[in-house]
């Protein structure tokens, strides 16, 4: 994975994109050093999509699973 600071990012944004896009190599972005941001391919991202997709549906079903049954007549007492 390559590295460069934000500044280095603004005054050669093509470069970066090319490295992503045709190099298949992915970009951090770096403040102070520190890592702020990263640019990656676009499968890449179709990527990590799909995996947050397939987390957010196992934790719908692990809560389906957890949830209390709320009889009908407490809902219904409720609403009225």
């Amino acid at each position: 994975m390559t590295a460069m600071t934000i500044t280095k990012a603004e005054a050669n944004l093509v470069e970066a994109v090319e490295q992503v896009a045709d190099g298949g190599e992915r970009v951090t972005l770096k403040r102070a050093g520190k890592p702020m941001a990263a640019i990656v391919s676009v499968d890449d991202l179709a990527l990590l999509e799909a995996i947050e997709d397939e987390l957010d549906v196992s934790d719908a079903k692990k809560a389906r699973r957890h949830q209390k049954k709320i009889p009908w007549n407490n809902l219904k007492a409720n609403t009225t």
